[in-house]
C-alpha cells in the first residue's frame, strides 16, 4: 500500500545528479534523496528581445552547473524567502535552503528549478508552481524548500522565473506592430516553460501528462490567465487558482498604449521617443518606472490574438478550462497580514465606526471607507452571527476587509459552476486557520488567516510546529489533487462545489465541509447577490 504523507519516495543515489535535457546536460544536487536543479534554462537571454516572445535557449556543450538559483527578473521586490517581515514564515526559518540571497536581477532570468524525489520511470504528478508578487514582483524561489512535499507526496515540483512587470507586460503594439503582442511576453514566458516541461520532465521522474499548474496572489492571476488563452491549452490538466481570483483580460491595447505614453512623459520623452524602451538598462527602465510610478501598474494586455478582451470586465469561464480540474480558495483574513499594530485596537464597540472610517490597503490611504450607511447595518448583523466563538473585533473588521478586496473568489467559483459546458469539477476552499502574524512574531494574540500565510503548509515549510498538523492536512489535499483531479483524501473527503449546495472544504483548527461559508457576507457587503455573468 502507497502510504502518501510519510517521507518514503526520496530515492536519488548520485551526489550530484545529472540529467540530459533537450538542451544539454544538466547537474544538481542530491538533498537527503531529493534531487534539486537550480536555474535550468528554459528560454533564452531576453535582453537583446525585449518586449517580444521569448525563444528556446542555445544548447550548450558539456554539463551545465544547476546548483545556484538563476538570474530573477529586474523588480522593486525580492525573492519572498528573504523579505524583512514575511521571510522567517516562507523559509521555515531555514533561509539557506533557497540560496535566495545570492539572487541577481537581470533580462536573462528565463530559468526554472526542479525538485525531485526519485530520477526514474515513475510518471510523477508535476506541481508547477507560479509566483505571486502581483504582476510586478516575485520569483519561483520559494518551491526550492519543497523536499518534504515532495518525499511524502511522490511529486515532481517545477517553479519558475519568468519576465515581469514592465519587461513582462509593456504594450507596444501601438507604435509597431512587431510588439502587437509585447503586452503578453510574460505570460509567454510561463507558456515556454509549460512546454519545456512537456518535453523534459520525463527525465527528471515526472509525467508530462499530469501536469498541475498553481498560483497564489498574482500567480493565481496568472493561471486564470492562462486558462483563457488558447495556446497553453493541453500543457496541463489541473489547475489551482488561490487568493487571486479578479477578472482577467480587462487591460485593453487602447489602455495599454495609454499607459507607455504616460510612462514617457513623466520621464520627460514624447510618445514618438518610444525606441528609448529599447536602448535603456534595465536598471534605467526601473528608475523610468519609479519616476512615473507604476510599479503595479503592469498586466497582461488583452492583444485579441492570443487573449481577448474582456469588454465587460466580469468574471467569465473561459471555453480552454471546461477540461480542466480547478481548485479555487481564499483566506478569511486577507489583509490582516499587512495591518500595522496601531490598527489592531478595536472593540464592539468602536467597529461600526471603524468600518465606515477611511482605511489603508495595499499600504494607500482610501477616501472612504469599507462600509457606508446603505449596507453597515447588514454587515455589522452578518459578521455578527457568524465566525468563530472567539472572535474579537480586529478579525470581525479583518473578514469585511478581506471581502472587501478579495471576494472574487466568490465571483470566480459562481461563474465556474454555473458553466453548463464544464465537464471537469470545481472544487473550493476557504483558509480560515489562524497562523502567526509575521511582523508580530512574538505577540501570541495576533494570529490570522492572513494573505498567504497557507502556501508554505501547502509546501511543507513551517516555521512554528503547532501548523504542522495543518501543513500535512494542505499537502495531502494537494497531493491528492494532482494525483487524481480530487483533492479528497482518506481522511478528509472533499466534495465538488456545485451552483446548487457550493460545498466548500474550510481548512481550520477543525477542517469541515461548509456551505458558501462566505456568500452571506459577500451578498450583503454587495448589496445583493451578485450575479453569474454571462459565458
Amino acid at each position: 500500500m502507497v502510504e502518501y504523507g510519510n517521507p518514503v519516495f526520496a530515492s536519488v543515489m548520485a551526489s550530484s545528479p545529472e540529467i540530459a535535457t533537450t538542451h544539454g546536460v544538466v547537474r544538481g544536487i542530491n538533498r537527503n534523496g531529493i534531487a534539486v536543479f537550480r536555474g535550468i534554462p528554459y528560454g533564452a537571454d531576453t535582453a537583446t528581445r525585449r518586449f517580444l516572445p521569448p525563444e528556446k535557449p542555445a544548447k550548450w556543450d558539456g554539463v551545465l552547473d544547476c546548483t545556484k538559483n538563476g538570474d530573477i527578473c529586474p523588480q522593486f521586490g525580492s525573492s519572498i524567502n528573504i523579505n524583512a517581515d514575511e521571510g522567517a514564515h516562507f523559509s521555515g526559518a531555514h533561509p539557506e535552503r533557497f540560496g535566495a540571497e545570492t539572487e541577481v536581477m537581470s533580462e536573462n532570468c528565463l530559468v526554472l528549478n526542479v525538485i525531485t524525489p526519485g530520477i526514474d520511470a515513475r510518471k510523477r504528478p508535476v506541481l508547477f508552481y507560479i509566483h505571486g508578487g502581483g504582476f510586478a514582483e516575485g520569483t519561483g524561489t520559494l518551491a526550492i524548500g519543497s523536499d518534504d512535499f515532495c518525499n511524502e507526496q511522490d511529486a515532481v515540483v517545477v517553479s519558475i522565473n519568468h519576465r515581469i512587470n514592465i519587461f513582462g507586460y509593456l504594450y507596444l503594439g501601438g507604435f509597431d506592430k512587431k510588439y502587437e503582442s509585447s503586452g503578453l511576453a510574460g505570460m509567454f514566458d510561463i507558456i515556454l516553460a509549460l512546454k519545456w516541461v512537456r518535453d523534459n520532465i520525463a527525465s527528471f521522474g515526472g509525467d508530462p501528462a499530469n501536469v498541475t499548474i498553481m498560483g497564489e496572489s498574482g500567480g493565481g492571476g496568472k493561471v486564470s490567465t492562462l486558462l483563457a488563452m488558447d495556446c497553453a491549452k493541453g500543457l496541463f490538466r489541473n489547475a489551482v487558482v488561490e487568493s487571486g481570483s479578479f477578472p482577467i483580460a480587462t487591460v485593453s491595447r487602447e489602455q495599454g498604449t495609454k499607459m507607455v505614453k504616460n510612462l514617457l512623459r513623466a520621464n520627460g520623452y514624447s510618445p514618438d521617443d518610444w525606441k528609448v524602451l529599447l536602448s535603456k538598462t534595465s536598471d534605467e527602465i526601473l528608475g523610468m518606472m519609479k519616476t512615473a510610478s507604476v510599479g503595479f501598474g503592469f498586466s497582461p494586455i488583452a492583444d485579441e490574438i492570443f487573449l481577448k478582451y474582456n469588454f465587460d470586465g466580469g468574471y467569465h469561464a473561459p471555453e480552454t478550462d471546461e477540461d480542466v480540474n480547478l481548485v479555487i480558495g481564499c483566506s478569511e483574513d486577507e489583509l490582516a497580514g499587512k495591518r500595522k499594530m496601531e490598527t489592531y485596537n478595536l472593540t464592539d464597540k468602536t467597529l461600526r465606526d471603524a468600518l465606515l472610517a477611511p482605511f489603508e490597503a495595499f499600504g494607500r490611504p482610501t477616501d472612504h471607507g469599507l462600509c457606508d450607511e446603505k449596507n453597515i447595518d447588514r454587515v455589522m448583523d452578518v459578521i455578527g452571527r457568524t465566525g468563530k466563538p472567539t472572535e474579537d473585533a480586529n478579525h470581525k473588521f479583518s473578514r469585511v476587509l478581506s471581502i472587501a478586496t478579495f471576494g472574487g473568489t466568490v465571483d470566480q467559483l459562481r461563474c465556474e459552476a454555473s458553466n453548463p459546458n464544464r465537464k471537469k469539477p470545481v472544487f473550493a476552499y476557504l483558509c480560515a486557520y489562524d497562523s502567526q502574524h509575521p511582523m508580530y512574531p512574538n505577540v501570541k494574540s495576533m494570529k490570522y488567516s492572513w494573505h498567504t500565510a497557507d502556501l508554505p503548509y501547502q509546501l511543507r515549510i513551517v516555521l512554528h510546529p503547532e501548523a504542522d498538523g495543518i501543513s500535512k492536512i494542505m499537502s495531502a489535499a494537494m497531493g491528492a489533487f494532482l494525483r487524481t483531479g480530487n483533492p479528497s483524501t482518506p481522511e478528509y473527503p472533499w466534495p465538488e462545489f456545485t451552483a446548487s449546495d457550493r460545498k466548500t472544504f474550510v481548512f481550520d483548527d477543525e477542517c469541515h465541509i461548509q456551505s458558501d461559508p462566505l456568500g452571506e457576507l459577500y451578498e450583503v457587503y454587495y448589496h445583493s447577490a451578485s450575479p453569474v455573468k454571462p459565458l
